[in-house]
């Protein structure tokens, strides 16, 4: 083999050929805090409200209705399409607020970091990102990991 050129094993170059186990542990709790979060998040409430206060949807962490409160003097036979709409609406600014506080959450322990929903599983199989993957495996598996891993240090 030339002079420099690559001698197998773990670490791929990056390195030095090491593995940090300071940074394998960073990601495990990382990893522990992730799930702890999701956890707590899938137990809260959002709740949301819309004409006026007419409907009240309440959703839970796990995207869930959980109960729909709706005013007597909202419901109109000769109108029921606005009281559909009124639901809907309701609805989804709840399930907006479950999003966003998830989000929230989980960006504390990332750092900012943006992860697809994929990879930190808080919702399968795609998320919102729609984005293509390769499967790596081996040695490169571990040089991947350890350099993205670097760049949280």
């Amino acid at each position: 083999m030339a002079k420099g050129g690559f001698r197998g094993g773990y670490g791929g170059g990056f390195g030095g050929g090491g593995v940090n186990m300071n940074m394998i542990k960073q990601a495990q709790k990382m990893q522990q805090d992730m799930l702890k979060m999701q956890a707590e998040l899938e137990e809260k409430q959002y709740t949301a409200t819309a004409g006026g206060g007419v409907v009240t949807a309440p959703v839970s962490g796990k995207r869930e209705l959980v109960t729909l409160k709706i005013e007597p003097d909202a419901v109109d036979p000769e109108d029921v399409e606005m009281l559909e709409d009124t639901i809907v609406a309701a609805v989804n600014e709840a399930l907006r607020k479950a999003e966003t506080s998830m989000s929230e959450g989980m960006s504390k322990i990332t750092g900012g970091m943006n992860l697809a929903d994929e990879y930190i599983n808080i919702h399968a199989p795609y998320g919102h990102w729609k984005d293509a993957g390769i499967l790596v495996r081996g040695a490169a598996a571990w040089s991947m990991t350890v350099m993205f891993l670097s760049m949280w240090e």
